[in-house]
């Protein structure tokens, strides 16, 4: 019984001092990386991660924002020349540093 308890003490005691995952928030981010509107930092939940979610209209940037979210599935709505792109990530502290504009071919 004494083993059981020496060789679980330890493993509760890392998943106590486990800090959550801290993740960039920003209501709406500038091109240049700096955030206009918004700037924070969001601790993800438990089954959370973090998200840089681009909004277009066409070949349009209309916002980027980025955060914490549940509902963390990299998707693509569509809806005429309307798109939501999310990339999430979970691996490490502040990784929503995603750049969309890379994302998108200049008109020439």
């Amino acid at each position: 019984m004494n083993k059981i308890l020496a060789l679980g003490f330890p493993a509760l005691l890392c998943l106590a001092t486990a800090v959550p995952l801290q993740c960039n928030g920003c209501f709406k981010l500038l091109q240049d990386g700096s955030c206009k509107l918004g700037q924070h930092t969001c601790t993800a939940a438990p089954e959370e991660s973090c998200f840089t979610r681009k909004i277009t209209l066409g070949s349009q940037i209309l916002r980027v924002e980025r955060g914490c979210t549940h509902l963390c599935d990299d998707l693509v709505f569509n809806n005429y020349d309307y798109k939501e792109t999310t990339q999430c990530c979970a691996d490490r502290h502040f990784c929503n540093i995603h750049n969309p504009w890379t994302q998108i071919p200049k008109e020439g």
